[in-house]
């Protein structure tokens, strides 16, 4: 399980017995007929001394890349890769939250999300420094947005199509991506992109549980680890609602609302020393 290689297409991967592919890694380069153009472009470049100013043409390089994919995405084509991977059991997990983040450059909702008061001031000044979330060229931040709308297009097509999904985020690997909430924000972008609540849900439950072959866990029943959240409104009215959280049951100890802030009162001020 993992990243998709450069050497190799996603169908070679899927065919080799890779049982899930995170971040939807080589997918439109087999979707879109200028894929492999590109695939080959890179893994030529994998090794070789830059040439002076190279680093400056990578986020113009990036954006022709995102564009033209995004613009010659192949439905034929990409159902066709939709049914290999039904057929070898191949999981996706699109980490559409980091992909939402990319397409955020620039919008300061992001740069002071109130969750900021919880990361380590080291962490976040790393992140308020990496470029990949801050290069403001116009053709690389429109590449960003495409791309997430290519993302949620081909979540949407794979999941018509039968193919498997986990919840993942990333966190820890990409700026402005959360532990825990995070998890959250992906929940709400796979609703978007098509998921029913439950679904939704699911992969972060269910799914995960027959995917590491753990019987007692991803589901409530008599016998199972106690590990719950409990809500104080329906998210299978609004996904969102998961948000909303009264309680938390850690391996059968159950933490109520005061206990969980006293929790996050704590994290703030480690984050803030």
């Amino acid at each position: 399980m993992g990243h998709v290689p450069l050497a190799v297409t996603a169908v070679e991967a899927s065919d080799a017995g890779q049982k899930s592919i995170e971040h939807f890694e080589g997918l439109a380069y087999v979707i879109s007929p200028a894929g492999d153009r590109f695939r080959l472009e890179r893994l030529n470049l994998i090794g070789k001394p830059s040439q002076p100013g190279e680093m400056m043409k990578i986020p113009l390089r990036i954006a022709n890349e995102l564009k033209t994919l995004s613009e010659t995405y192949d439905s034929s084509r990409a159902a066709d890769l939709f049914a290999h991977f039904r057929r070898n059991n191949t999981w996706q997990v699109p980490t559409l939250s980091v992909t939402h983040v990319y397409a955020s450059i620039g919008d300061q909702s992001v740069y002071a999300d109130k969750r900021l008061k919880y990361v380590a001031r080291q962490e976040r000044d790393s992140w308020e420094h990496n470029p990949i979330v801050h290069i403001a060229i116009p053709e690389y931040v429109q590449g960003r947005k495409l791309w997430l709308q290519e993302a949620l297009r081909i979540t949407r097509e794979a999941n018509k199509n039968g193919v498997r999904f986990l919840a993942g985020t990333d966190s820890g690997g990409v700026p402005y991506v959360y532990y825990g909430s995070s998890l959250h924000d992906e929940l709400a972008l796979l609703v978007e992109a098509g998921f029913a609540p439950m679904k939704a849900l699911q992969s972060a439950t269910r799914a995960p549980a027959e995917f590491l072959s753990l019987k007692d866990s991803g589901t409530i029943a008599v016998g199972n680890r106690a590990d719950l959240v409990l809500l104080n409104a329906n998210p299978l009215t609004d996904i969102h609602n998961i948000s909303k959280i009264e309680a938390v049951i850690r391996e059968g100890k159950l933490y109520d609302r005061k206990q969980l802030d006293e929790f996050l009162n704590s994290a703030e001020k480690i984050a803030n020393k």
